[in-house]
């Protein structure tokens, strides 16, 4: 039995090995129909680096302003009247210390008794045929009243005559400086007198002034002053700046009005020169104004624009002085 049992198995054992072994089955190859396009990778553009040069700004055009120039002046310092001082006549006419600061604008400093009044726009529109005011070169936007490039409010300040020169001065120890820095301006002063006028008076005002605009400060200190010794500042290149002084006999403020009566334009460059108008009142009043005004012009920017204003002078010629009256006559 056993040896059966052994012959079963050795007979298993061969068949086992006479199974070949089942093989792996073979994928058939699939030739693709239509091959895949060579895509041939494209480098990246290379960055080129960004200039560092800054590019020149161009100022766009301003909106058109229509000026409006004021009926008043723009605002009035205080007045200084001590009690001590006749409440009559012409007063500081040579422009003498105090000199009092504004109480809006520190900016302002004026003789006492003296006001000041500006446009703070031009009269015209600027660039335009019908207006006289030249467009700076310096300034592209004139067309469109860009005022803040070529238009600007003065400014007022005490002259010793020592900076510029002593013959800034006129009269005494100071004078009344009025300045626009680099930029065209319109402006002035004024005092009002009371004096009681009669129709017909001959009312005449003047006083003495000077300007100064410089575009190139080493090409205006070159002048020397034989009469005080020592070299002052002139004018290389002025343009204008328009002197000239008014009256109103109704005794307003306005420098715009009608009833102001103004003299012609005077220019008087590094030297003094008078400034005068004479008129005939209209009508009786108890008060007058007498006013000085400037203009400053260019047609490329001055950095120095100044004016000294000194030596005003106020005459009133009464209208009935030169009247003969005839003596009675008796009729039979």
């Amino acid at each position: 039995m056993k040896r059966i049992f052994v012959c079963a198995v050795l007979v298993m054992v061969m068949l086992v090995g006479c199974v070949p072994p089942t093989a792996t089955p073979q994928l058939p190859t699939v030739t693709p129909s239509v091959e895949p396009p060579t895509v041939t990778p494209v480098p990246p553009p290379s960055a080129t680096p960004t200039s560092t040069a800054t590019a020149t700004a161009t100022r766009p055009p301003s909106p058109l302003i229509t000026p409006t120039p004021p009926t008043s002046p723009i605002a009035t310092p205080q007045v200084f009247r001590p009690a001590a001082v006749a409440a009559s006549g012409l007063r500081n006419w040579s422009f003498e210390a105090p000199f009092i600061p504004d109480s809006i604008y520190t900016s302002i400093v004026l003789a006492q008794y003296w006001h000041y009044w500006y446009l703070p726009l031009p009269p015209c529109k600027v660039g335009e045929a019908s207006c006289n005011i030249p467009c700076p070169s310096n300034c592209n936007g004139c067309p469109y009243n860009d005022v803040g490039c070529f238009w600007a409010k003065p400014e007022w300040s005490q002259s010793y005559g020592l900076d510029t020169g002593y013959f800034r001065v006129d009269s005494l120890q100071s004078s009344q400086k009025i300045f626009v820095y680099a930029r065209e301006g319109e402006g002035g002063m004024y005092q009002v007198v009371n004096q009681n006028i009669r129709a017909g008076d001959v009312i005449t005002f003047g006083l003495r002034a000077m300007a100064w605009q410089c575009f190139n400060f080493p090409a205006c200190f070159i002048h020397y002053d034989p009469k005080h010794g020592n070299y002052t500042v002139i004018s290389d290149q002025p343009y204008a700046m328009n002197l000239r002084v008014g009256i109103d006999p109704t005794g307003g403020t306005d420098p715009l009005a009608a009833s102001v009566r103004w003299s012609t334009t005077v220019e008087s460059f590094d030297h003094f020169s008078s400034v005068m108008v004479s008129i005939v009142a209209p009508a009786a009043s108890d008060k007058l104004t007498v006013f000085f005004g400037f203009g400053v012009r260019f047609d490329y920017a001055r950095p120095n624009n100044d004016i000294y204003v000194d030596s005003a002078f106020l005459l009133i010629e009464n209208s009935l002085r030169n009247k003969t009256f005839l003596p009675a006559v008796r009729c039979p």
